[in-house]
């Protein structure tokens, strides 16, 4: 429940950078450990890799920031709390089955309704799952899941990172 700092090595970086932190919530995706929270730098929801972080990360005496009272961007109303209808593979997709709300058991269950802290977690959630899940709400996720889909496909077919 407080904030911190760390120093962080992007790759576009020559040298880590120092960054401050109200941490929400550890995840992994695609094998690699994130943390996510409001970064008082770019005063914005970011998601940080545990990997590019260099040295100790050090806790500061201030109280964070919680997900659900960020000051989000007007041109960005569907930062906080993102949720979307997908149908899932059966056994497949623990991240989305573990993100479920109002499921009595998000295991047997296949068409679950989600819920991130991010539209952008949210989409990249449902992206990592790849042929596990389907979004089928709402049609602004369907879309932007759809876009981010052909790109990955098409940076592979060419080669590019």
């Amino acid at each position: 429940k407080r904030i911190v700092t760390f120093d962080y090595q992007a790759p576009s970086a020559d040298a880590p950078v120092r960054r401050t932190l109200s941490p929400w919530r550890l995840e992994a995706l695609e094998g690699l450990w994130r943390v996510l929270g409001y970064d008082h730098d770019r005063e914005a929801t970011r998601t940080f890799r545990l990997s590019r972080i260099h040295g100790q990360v050090v806790l500061t005496g201030r109280e964070r920031i919680e997900p659900e009272t960020q000051i989000v961007p007007e041109d960005e109303p569907a930062a906080v709390g993102a949720r979307a209808l997908v149908r899932l593979a059966p056994g497949r997709a623990a991240g989305l089955r573990r993100a479920a709300i109002e499921s009595d058991d998000p295991w047997q269950d296949d068409d679950l309704e989600v819920e991130f802290p991010t539209r952008e977690g949210l989409v990249r959630a449902i992206c990592a799952a790849g042929p596990d899940a389907v979004v089928l709400q709402p049609p602004d996720v369907v879309s932007t899941v759809a876009e981010r889909l052909h790109m990955i496909a098409a940076q592979h077919a060419t080669g590019a990172r």
